[in-house]
């Protein structure tokens, strides 16, 4: 039984009103499933997205990740290609590396500024 079926049963009705009854319950356990679907479908878009939008703000160089500003340029940070999250270079000469998984750039602080000075605008 529907909803409103629920609600006014006992209720003493016409074979109309019972029919038109029939007819709203079956719209509603309609809407109910087109409902669920489209939250499904919602929930797909929104993965797709945050998918993609994280795969655009970061650029590939040098083998490692360089993630984009808003508008122009690049943060001065090198992320990590596998967990993309930022790198730490103790000094000048220690390559860039990633304290998650252990990746390592072929490039310290010092080469940074070249690095970046080649990636594409």
């Amino acid at each position: 039984m529907g909803i409103i079926t629920d609600i006014i049963k006992g209720l003493p009705l016409t074979a109309i009103q019972a029919e038109k009854i029939g007819v709203m319950d079956k719209r509603i356990e309609e809407l109910e499933a087109e409902n669920t679907r489209l939250k499904e479908e919602l929930g797909e878009c929104i993965r797709k997205l945050l998918e993609k939008t994280e795969v655009e703000q970061f650029v590939e160089h040098d083998g490692a990740l360089f993630k984009k500003l808003p508008g122009n340029g690049y943060a001065e940070s090198v992320y990590c290609p596998r967990c993309k999250t930022s790198t730490f270079s103790p000094d000048n000469n220690t390559p860039f590396f990633c304290l998650k998984c252990k990746w390592a750039a072929n490039f310290g602080r010092k080469e940074l500024n070249s690095v970046m000075r080649r990636l594409p605008e």
